[in-house]
């Protein structure tokens, strides 16, 4: 008898893409402001990689543009 459930996979990032949509959305970012990844995942009370595929996930939709350094 296992009552264990499966963990969902990807939950917390998903979770995060949608706070950031919604955060974007809202006009809670100014146009061409800096994003960094360590302190949006503070602000949202998480790690740095859920943030991580959340951003990477609204560059593939062109909703961010990433930068280096």
């Amino acid at each position: 008898m296992n009552t264990m459930q499966p963990i969902e996979q990807g939950s917390l990032s998903a979770r995060t893409y949608i706070s950031l949509r919604e955060a974007l959305i809202a006009g809670n970012f100014r146009p061409g402001e800096r994003l960094l990844m360590q302190d949006l995942a503070q602000r949202l009370g998480t790690s740095v990689t859920p943030v991580r595929e959340a951003c990477f996930r609204l560059v593939s939709e062109q909703a961010l543009e990433l930068r280096s350094g």
